[in-house]
């Protein structure tokens, strides 16, 4: 996949981490977390097969990916959002994917109001 559908892709899936509907977020980090752990697989195959991974920076990369897992599985993602929301803007920083402009962050804010008006 090309790297700007692979960021696109990447950047829709943590936002589902705060979608008002709590079985769909903790199925996106189910989803998410395995897709993780299947890409790592495959760049650990081909860094192998190519002898080019740096052994500083494969170790720094792999601790953030453990990182990255352990927010994934030790966050309770049927909590209110706010609780995970923190957890979430970690997971956009480690795994660098760009997060929302400020214009479109109230734009969503009202939409996961409307979005709880309407569950409740």
């Amino acid at each position: 996949m090309p790297e700007p559908a692979r960021s696109l892709a990447m950047f829709q899936l943590l936002t589902l981490l705060c979608n008002c509907f709590p079985k769909i977020r903790k199925y996106t980090a189910e989803q998410l977390y395995l897709h993780l752990l299947t890409r790592c697989d495959d760049d650990e195959q081909e860094a192998e097969e190519e002898e080019e991974e740096d052994g500083e920076e494969g170790e720094e990369r792999q601790d953030c990916l453990d990182e990255v897992f352990e927010i994934l599985t030790e966050t309770r993602w049927d909590s209110p959002v706010a609780e995970i929301r923190k957890d979430r803007d970690k997971l956009f920083d480690l795994l660098k994917v760009p997060k929302l402009p400020t214009k479109a962050s109230a734009h969503r804010s009202s939409a996961v109001a409307s979005c709880s008006a309407t569950v409740l």
